[in-house]
């Protein structure tokens, strides 16, 4: 089961024009999904995360098997806070959480330190 999350639409238009792009990206390279879970009243990506678990973001609770994203913020309670901690708290990339790195911004932009 593909989940797909996509992250840059907005509010009352769920199903609207980024969310047809991303279908019609994804068919076209032969993928099928069952969710699209849209950005809604906030941002924190946790509540989406916890709503695929839970069964309660229409479809069956699902044990997510990989994060992708560009983002700290695309993982699973994740934060900038995360580069001030130990080796372990960096156990789960390359296994379940895989970055595709942007330089042209995020979260790190934030970092003063």
């Amino acid at each position: 089961r593909l989940v797909v999350q996509h992250l840059v639409c907005h509010g009352a238009e769920p199903h609207g024009g980024r969310v047809r792009t991303t279908e019609t990206n994804l068919a076209a390279h032969g993928f099928t999904y069952e969710a699209i879970l849209c950005k809604t009243t906030s941002s924190d990506k946790n509540a989406r995360f916890e709503s695929i678990a839970a069964g309660t973001a229409g479809i069956p609770a699902t044990a997510v098997q990989m994060y992708v994203g560009d983002n700290i913020t695309d993982f699973p309670a994740l934060n900038q806070d995360i580069r001030k901690a130990p080796d372990t708290a960096f156990a789960k990339f390359g296994d379940t959480f895989f970055v595709l790195p942007n330089p042209m911004y995020g979260s790190w932009e934030k970092n003063v330190d």
